[in-house]
């Protein structure tokens, strides 16, 4: 298994506690048996297509040309627009989250848990910074 990774930004930020998250355990939320920790910008930029781009590289969560079929656990990715999200056509954009998953090669097959973090969090965050220049 590979290790873990996330900027140490967005580590701090992750192990503060979430508030006014009820449906959040610590637990629950962080620390899945066997899944990796991933952080960084959480990409939706057309209908059924959704990426993560973190330190490592992009991952593909869902892509429409590959029969958009959906991995399991979409479901665990809450409403990106009730916290800090940035809109760049229609009702897509992108939000800063850190999510527990499991991955083969260059995709996440398998999402634990979502963790929506205020923009800032990537914005600093020089590993992640290709993201929005690739815009």
């Amino acid at each position: 298994m590979r290790p873990i990774l996330a900027t140490q930004q967005l580590q701090r930020a992750i192990n503060a506690p979430a508030q006014n998250d009820r449906r959040c355990l610590v637990d629950a939320c962080f620390g899945i048996r066997g899944a990796e920790r991933r952080c960084g910008w959480f990409d939706n930029p057309a209908t059924g297509k959704w990426t993560l781009y973190d330190a490592e590289r992009a991952w593909q969560i869902m892509f429409s040309g590959a029969g958009g079929k959906p991995v399991q656990g979409m479901n665990k990715i809450p409403d990106l627009t009730r916290g800090e999200y940035v809109h760049t056509f229609a009702i897509h954009g992108y939000a800063c989250a850190c999510m527990e998953v499991d991955t083969h090669e260059e995709s996440i097959t398998r999402i634990h848990a979502v963790r929506q973090l205020p923009l800032s969090r990537c914005d600093k965050d020089p590993a992640i910074k290709y993201f929005l220049s690739t815009e």
